[in-house]
Formats: C-alpha cells, structure tokens, sequence
C-alpha cells in the first residue's frame, strides 16, 4: 500500500539550537525590604540612560538625585492604570531610539495594590458592593499586561518590589512548595505569579556588616533564582550592570 505523501509544512521554519540569539537585555525581578535601598541600588547602577517609572511616593527619588545620578522619570502611583500603559507606549518608541538603555519600575508592589482599589471601586454597585469574581481576575491581567509590555521594550528592565514570606503556599498549578518562601508583596495569587516572566530574580539584603548584596539560591528558600544566573553562587556585589556583565562574561566563557 502507497504510504500517503507527508503535509508540507508552509510558512515553518525550525531554528538550531546553535542559531538561538542570546537575549540582548536584562530582566531582572529585584525583592527587598522597605528602605533597605532598591531604589538606590537599582538606579545607580543600571547602565544609563536611565528611566524611572516612580510608582512609590514623589519624593522617593531625592536621594539618588541628591547623590549626583541622573535620570528621567514619570510619577505613576496606580491610580489610573491606564496611564501605565501610555508610559510604556512612549517607551516603546524612545528605547527604540536608544533613548534609556534601563528601565526601572519602583516598586511593583506598591502600584499593584493601589491599582487593586481602582478595579474594586470600579466593581461597586448603589449599595456600595464590589464585585470580587470581577475586579480580582481585571486587576491580576492588569498587572501580567504591564510587565508584559515592560519586558518586549529595547532595554534592561528591572522591577523592584517589596517581598512577604510564605510558608508551604501553593504556585501556580498547585505544585506545594514547602519551607519558607520570598513572593511578591500584592494581592491574591498575583504574588505567586508575578515572577515567572523575569530571567533572573534576586534578593536584596543587607547583610550583618551593613552592607548590602544581591542574594539568589538562597538555600532553604523557594523565590530568589533564575536562568542565567550562576548557580555555584549564593551572592554578588548589588550591582545591576556588573550582575549582567558577569552573566554575559560566562556565557562566553
């Protein structure tokens, strides 16, 4: 029997493992402390020019302009969250240009729960009611849509948010986790997911000597961790330009 001819495969091409570009930019997901320096760490040391999406109070830009560092930016608290995506839309077309090398969003977190109000408050009937089968799953897309939109720009991105600990929580497609956890501090399962579209994600701390460092595979903890990361190391200097120099380093190496 005549064995029937194999479907051509139109408009398909399959890429070599060889051909695969090295991604061209930085994605990195920054956990910390509230006052511990993420600001500061973040936007000194990114390769410039910087952007700063300011999503913390107006003010909490002044020590790294009182320090010297320059860099422009826009105040968007969350409170109109169709304001971000107009930021991001005028970022697509100024990275093209080469305008910001990094883009910095501070602080993930405290956006994400004034954001949160906006959706519930859009939800409340004459009663004053909200509707949480609606405003939860609206503002958890919102938020997956900014990062989305943050992380296709021509640039290093790298967000900063505040952190809460987990304890045995469940992720994503109910694999448990157990021990002790970092996630993102926002709401409902949003902190469980926020992570997984960032290549790499650290922990700033400062340590015993008052020193602050970027810590991943941090032993005992799940959150902290990514994929081009080193994994023979446990800590590196807080430097976001030296951290993807290195990784750059060893991918050549």
């Amino acid at each position: 029997m005549t064995q029937p001819a194999a479907p051509e495969r139109k408009g398909f091409s399959p890429i070599k493992s060889s051909d695969l570009p090295d991604a061209p930019y930085h994605r990195l997901l920054v956990y910390g402390a509230p006052k511990d320096g993420k600001t500061y760490t973040t936007g000194s040391t990114a390769e410039g020019p910087v952007f700063v999406i300011n999503s913390d109070d107006k003010y909490s830009l002044q020590g790294l302009k009182d320090a010297g560092h320059s860099f422009e930016t826009a105040f968007i608290s969350g409170d109109n969250p169709q304001r971000m995506f107009d930021c991001i839309a005028f970022l697509r077309e100024e990275t093209k240009k080469g305008t910001y090398k990094s883009v910095i969003w501070d602080t993930a977190s405290k956006y994400s729960w004034r954001a949160l109000k906006v959706y519930e408050d859009a939800t409340r009937n004459a009663k004053g009611e909200s509707d949480g089968r609606r405003y939860w799953q609206q503002h958890r897309n919102h938020i997956l849509s900014v990062v989305d939109g943050l992380i296709n720009l021509d640039a290093h991105i790298i967000v900063n948010a505040h952190y809460k600990r987990e304890f045995g929580a469940l992720v994503e497609g109910q694999a448990e986790k157990t021990g002790e956890g970092i996630v993102a501090d926002m709401p409902g399962e949003l902190r469980m997911v926020f992570a997984r579209d960032f290549q790499n994600v650290v922990f700033l701390q400062v340590n015993h000597q008052g020193k602050r460092e970027f810590l991943w595979n941090m032993r005992g903890v799940w959150g902290p961790g990514g994929r081009t990361l080193p994994k023979d190391t446990s800590s590196f200097e807080p430097n976001v330009a030296g951290l993807w120099a290195a990784i750059q380093g060893r991918k050549k190496g």
